[in-house]
């Protein structure tokens, strides 16, 4: 099983899928920063809790997590394993079975890559 969370940037939706059933759904216009920081706790409990992340994204989002990682108040172990998690990924390769998947993208990406899954 593949869990998905899917994520349209500018003017986003947040749909967490599980057994191929819609658990959330969000939708709102933030930046980049602003998906940071609100993927960071989930993110951090998924770490903690030892589950496998994989984000695949449309655009680049390292330089903006650099960024957003110096300023926030985690340990530095829990900041070094959330910057390996991969915030530039762009294919879908070899996820693993009960894999936390983050799509980070248009509509048009997300669809194509949830099609790829």
């Amino acid at each position: 099983m593949v869990k998905f969370t899917i994520y349209q940037s500018k003017g986003m939706k947040i749909m967490v899928v599980k057994d191929k059933k819609i658990e959330k759904v969000y939708s709102s216009y933030v930046s980049e920063y602003h998906l940071e920081i609100m993927l960071l706790p989930y993110i951090s409990k998924k770490i903690d809790n030892e589950e496998n992340i994989t984000i695949i994204t449309e655009i680049d989002l390292e330089s903006t997590l650099n960024v957003v990682i110096e300023r926030i108040n985690l340990d530095k172990d829990k900041k070094e394993k959330i910057k390996k998690i991969g915030w530039n990924i762009q294919n879908i390769e070899n996820i693993i079975p009960n894999t936390n998947v983050i799509l980070i993208g248009s509509k048009k990406f997300i669809n194509e890559k949830v099609f790829e899954l």
